[in-house]
């Protein structure tokens, strides 16, 4: 197997450094670095596999309350190529990752990224999905690790925008912009206003379209 996607955690609440990769075989490792400041002495915290799936990308969301990996997943057979987004949580109670609920599904495209938004105080989670379409969901976990989708009217994203397969995407810091690359070599800028819309395309020249 080859590594897909690896991505930091922060400090995080273990108040260690911690590592997330995952790979087209299906698996997914957090690391412990207890050396912050010289990254010696790591340790495997979690390692999971699912088989039947190829990972393509991960996501950390790490807040006061919670520390959890979005990871997306590629699985193709004779009816075509499709897609998870499956939700990694740490359980407080068992004092280890476990396996929690899906957050979406892509019936047309794997998974080709994931990013949560920055959390500044919010009860919720925002985490955006890239594949045949952009997808945003405001989700909370309930007790049993299961997902609760919210804001689900709000959270819609213009069709008329939302013609091209995503590849990228990153968050502004507050989490209020969304930057996105499509197929089609631009930049799009979402921002939600009662529904999220593209406010700016750029090309990669730099130029506003």
């Amino acid at each position: 197997s080859s590594g897909i996607n690896a991505e930091y955690g922060g400090m995080g609440r273990s108040r260690a450094l911690d590592l997330a990769y995952c790979t087209d075989s299906g698996l997914l490792k957090i690391r412990r670095c207890k050396d912050a400041r010289l990254l010696k002495d790591w340790e495997t915290v979690k390692e999971i596999c699912y088989v039947k799936d190829s990972f393509t990308c991960l996501a950390w969301n790490v807040t006061p309350s919670c520390s959890m990996i979005a990871v997306g997943t590629s699985d193709s057979s004779a009816n075509g190529t499709h897609g998870e987004v499956k939700l990694f949580q740490y359980d407080d109670f068992k004092n280890e990752w476990v396996a929690g609920d899906y957050v979406t599904k892509s019936p047309n495209s794997q998974i080709h990224d994931v990013a949560f938004a920055p959390n500044p105080g919010r009860s919720f989670h925002t985490l955006a999905i890239a594949g045949a379409e952009l997808e945003i969901i405001d989700f909370k976990v309930t007790d049993h690790f299961k997902v609760k989708r919210v804001n689900q009217d709000r959270n819609k994203v213009d069709p008329e925008q939302n013609r091209v397969e995503v590849w990228k995407l990153s968050w502004s810091s507050l989490g209020t912009t969304l930057c996105a690359t499509g197929d089609d070599g631009l930049i799009r800028l979402w921002k939600n206003n009662n529904r999220w819309e593209c406010t700016r395309t750029i090309k990669f020249n730099g130029m506003a379209v």
